[in-house]
């Protein structure tokens, strides 16, 4: 049994499904898909995570969220970054936004504005749930 419904990449295999017991993402291909997600901040918090493929820390970070996905789901609208195959879109993600890029990195919107960005280990449920309280 598949705990995680990803390809080999680890890249979620569709854009904006919920697949299996996990997150439901919405993988950014686009500069415009980042403006259009921004946009969505405006209706209810977004939360973008930029995922390398080849980091063992970050794999640990996705999945967490994963295995949390019971508690984060609700809490807004789900992004997936793939570093390698659009770096691009995480370079300007970090341009438009003034955030270092990082990797593992979970940037959390709120009105189109950055109400909190981690990376590494900060990355867990408990510290967004309490971003998101506050």
């Amino acid at each position: 049994m598949k705990l995680f419904n990803f390809s080999r990449n680890n890249a979620p295999q569709e854009d904006s499904k919920k697949l299996s017991d996990g997150l439901s993402w919405q993988t950014l291909r686009s500069e415009l898909e980042v403006t259009q997600a921004l946009s969505a901040s405006d209706e209810s918090v977004v939360l973008l995570f930029k995922h390398s493929t080849r980091c063992i820390i970050s794999k640990m970070v996705l999945r967490d969220l994963e295995a949390n996905a019971h508690r984060l789901t609700a809490l807004g609208t789900w992004f997936f970054i793939d570093l390698f195959a659009f770096r691009g879109v995480s370079d300007h993600v970090a341009q438009i936004l003034s955030v270092r890029h990082e990797s593992p990195q979970l940037i959390i919107l709120r009105n189109e504005k950055v109400i909190w960005a981690g990376s590494h280990q900060s990355i867990n449920a408990d510290q967004i749930r309490d971003v998101l309280s506050a």
